[in-house]
């Protein structure tokens, strides 16, 4: 999508969400999986998790445009020790004593790196760090809506794509309206900006474009969409985003919102080693460079530990 310039990741996300939904509706037709009526006790349960989700997928846009990709990837390991925290606390699950001991490892490693981060930006760190919150948060919840026993795990993912997609179709219409005049908030779709606001006639075409488009108007208007070769691109990122979004959720039911986010961490080491060399916006120093390493050697050590001690439960070694 980025060859093409597509930049509404956003609506990309969101058109995800609806594929989700819809394919899981078509699902229940054809009684593959059950789920049940929306009732309030399930809306209670299932609406923290769409806010949560919705948080860490805005925050973690925002924070990578801010941040090199290897202080990015090693500031997101602070969401294992929140999410840790978070099962402990809220799903009463102690973690063992070298899943602390690996932990302690990815988070200390990034404290190292971050005190000597030479391209500090403030906005990033705020960003990142609420990424993480929302993210621990998002799994955590969703690991407790899907052992409630309110509703089924096929109905907490449902019920949280759907959600989203109707609080990003909510944002993208008042956006929309919100830039127009009110004469104008009946005509959705807007091919020429100067119809709407004539006193930008006059400015350049850009200005024009990003001062009186709203994101759907901008969408609709998009050039490549005439280009067969970007729907296919474009269908493609959709299912894969779908795909992606089950293989999470099923990650965090049947295992752990922990796991998950170690999982996470642990598919960005080759990620961060690559944005070192390729990337100018790293400022490399000695003791960044090893605080780095240390965290990616408790991902690694976690790993370990998972796969071949399954050191999860309650108690420690």
């Amino acid at each position: 999508m980025t060859n093409y310039k597509f930049k509404y990741f956003d609506v990309l996300a969101t058109v995800q969400f609806l594929v989700t939904s819809v394919i899981l509706l078509i699902l229940v037709l054809l009684k593959r999986v059950e789920i049940p009526f929306l009732t309030y006790p399930i809306f209670r349960e299932i609406m923290p998790v769409t806010i949560m989700f919705l948080g860490n997928v805005l925050c973690g846009l925002g924070s990578t445009k801010s941040l090199s990709i290897p202080m990015f990837t090693a500031l997101r390991r602070f969401s294992i020790m929140l999410t840790m925290i978070g099962e402990w606390v809220l799903l009463k699950n102690r973690p063992s004593n070298d899943i602390i001991i690996s932990v302690a490892l990815m988070v200390g490693g990034t404290l190292i790196a971050s005190l000597y981060d030479l391209s500090f930006d403030m906005e990033g760190y705020i960003l990142v760090f609420l990424n993480n919150i929302f993210t621990a948060l998002n799994g955590v919840y969703m690991k407790k809506a899907a052992a409630s026993g309110k509703c089924s795990k096929m109905a907490v993912l449902f019920y949280n794509s759907l959600f989203s997609a109707i609080i990003m179709l909510s944002y993208f219409v008042f956006e929309h309206i919100s830039l127009h005049n009110p004469d104008a908030a009946e005509h959705l779709f807007v091919a020429d900006p100067l119809e709407v606001n004539p006193a930008l006639r006059g400015a350049t075409t850009a200005a024009v474009s990003t001062a009186a488009l709203s994101t759907i108007s901008q969408v609709w208007n998009f050039p490549a969409w005439s280009d067969s070769m970007f729907i296919v691109t474009f269908v493609l990122a959709v299912t894969m985003g779908s795909v992606l979004n089950y293989s999470i959720f099923l990650c965090t039911t049947i295992n752990s919102p922990l796991t998950t986010a170690v999982v996470g961490a642990t598919k960005n080491i080759a990620t961060t080693y690559i944005g070192m060399i390729a990337f100018s916006d790293y400022a490399f120093t000695w003791i960044n460079f090893a605080g780095i390493n240390i965290s990616i050697m408790g991902s690694l050590y976690y790993t370990y530990m998972i796969l071949f001690k399954g050191a999860v439960g309650f108690g420690g070694v």
